[in-house]
């Protein structure tokens, strides 16, 4: 098999498995032979050739586009964690009139959910990761905005759980 799967003419043999030493050539898409030195081939992979050039340029897109994005959503993520922190220092606990060990099951409740709903990650193989991702982000958004506007315990006690589980569906997947 040559370059994208086009067959080889019948003149020449089939390729095969390589010493490491050895040199393969093979030829690509316009007759021209390629030569790549110290690669191993296999029967899956004999005759594939990938463009070195052409992987550098795929990597460097994907790590442009993606790397800067999964990093927004970690930091979102964990600024959202460690926020409850900062809102009890505003006033959150006299605000929800917090008492006793409230505050702790607050923290708690995010974390049971967390761990409770991990078994999401396989959202990520059953579904088009483009649409589960933007499902865990847009649902987990929407909760912490909605964090906001509660004025009770049981009201923010129900946001954490959600907020768990929606951030279940996020964080582990990626």
């Amino acid at each position: 098999m040559g370059l994208f799967g086009k067959s080889e003419p019948a003149s020449e043999p089939a390729p095969t498995a390589i010493d490491l030493a050895a040199v393969d050539k093979e030829k690509n898409a316009d007759g021209a032979y390629l030569e790549h030195a110290g690669t191993a081939t296999t029967d899956a992979t004999a005759g594939h050739y990938i463009d070195p050039a052409m992987e550098r340029k795929v990597v460097r897109k994907i790590d442009m586009r993606l790397i800067p994005l999964v990093t927004a959503m970690y930091l979102l993520s964990f600024l959202d964690r460690s926020n409850i922190g900062n809102a009890k220092i505003a006033g959150m606990a006299k605000d929800l009139k917090l008492k006793g060990n409230q505050y702790e099951n607050l923290l708690t409740v995010f974390y049971v959910s967390y761990i409770v709903f991990e078994f999401q990650i396989m959202g990520w193989k059953r579904f088009k990761p483009h649409y589960f991702g933007a499902y865990a982000c847009f649902a987990w958004g929407v909760i912490a905005t909605c964090q906001a506007a509660t004025n009770t315990y049981g009201g923010e006690i129900a946001l954490r759980f959600l907020l768990g589980l929606f951030e279940a569906a996020f964080g582990p997947g990626m």
